[in-house]
């Protein structure tokens, strides 16, 4: 097993198969890996990790570590949640929400959950269609027409007193810490941080002072604008010792994927109704 993220934390190890329970669901015989190598920025306490990825992202490598990303290589497994919608133990859904403390947050399988400080107006949670779209070209085909990641298209970005109406695809990622948007929008919001946000190319990111001021930053979805808190903009768990600047939470996504993380999603409840082949979302005020 070999699983990388944008940030250039991964995991990997070798397969079997267990038992698995989280939450009194279980699994019998689950293909799991046992990680015994990763790059990980942990919390100590953490003792795995879950992927709630869709089965076309899902696999197996056999071989050697070397050549375990050839796509010769590639053994196509269930995961763990797949497998439960499949024996019938669970609806096809799961929600999240993350808490802004960086440790805890609410995860639900199968179900509605209830969440604090949520939006009280309905007509301010929305659904979104997921579309099939092959954001890693030929590195994954199966992705051009099948489900693959979570991909929404918002209606555009509001910072300031700037409006971007383009539509573009993203992806709804709980393993990625930043926002990943196009490099022109994204230099745009850094700019405005006071003092403004500086590229740092040695770690592919925006870096600005840990108690600089945030521009104000919402995504608009189905037109309603999901705000990113004041709180999120400035990562205050992720300095450069050198220079003891902190990264923001608006990185450049380049060609893309483009990729609302954690800096989005500890602002909403973001439900994943994989049945219906919609997200919902409704904002979190804490």
């Amino acid at each position: 097993m070999y699983g990388r993220y944008p940030d250039g934390q991964y995991i990997a190890g070798p397969f079997g198969f267990s038992d698995i329970t989280v939450a009194n669901l279980t699994v019998a015989k689950q293909q799991v890996c046992l990680a015994n190598e990763t790059f990980w920025l942990g919390n100590n306490f953490t003792s795995g990790h879950l992927g709630m990825a869709y089965p076309a992202l899902t696999n197996s490598y056999t071989g050697d570590q070397d050549l375990q990303h050839l796509p010769i290589s590639q053994v196509k497994y269930s995961p763990f949640f797949t497998t439960l919608v499949q024996e019938g133990t669970i609806d096809a859904s799961f929600c999240l929400a993350l808490d802004r403390n960086e440790t805890t947050g609410i995860f639900a399988l199968g179900g509605d959950v209830d969440v604090p400080g949520l939006d009280p107006d309905p007509s301010n949670t929305v659904a979104l269609d997921m579309i099939i779209a092959n954001l890693q070209g030929d590195a994954n085909p199966q992705a051009s027409y099948q489900y693959s990641f979570y991909t929404v298209i918002p209606d555009g970005w509001v910072y300031d007193q700037t409006n971007t109406t383009r539509k573009m695809p993203y992806i709804i990622d709980s393993g990625t810490t930043c926002n990943y948007l196009p490099p022109n929008i994204a230099n745009d919001i850094n700019s405005r941080f006071d003092p403004p946000g500086s590229y740092l190319s040695g770690y592919g990111a925006y870096y600005t002072e840990c108690d600089a001021i945030p521009p104000s930053v919402a995504v608009v979805l189905d037109g309603v604008e999901f705000e990113i808190s004041a709180e999120d903009m400035v990562l205050q768990h992720v300095r450069d010792e050198s220079t003891d600047l902190c990264m923001t939470a608006i990185g450049n996504g380049g060609d893309g994927p483009y990729i609302l993380g954690d800096g989005f999603l500890r602002n909403a409840l973001v439900t994943m109704d994989i049945g219906q082949a919609k997200v919902w979302f409704t904002p979190r005020r804490y």
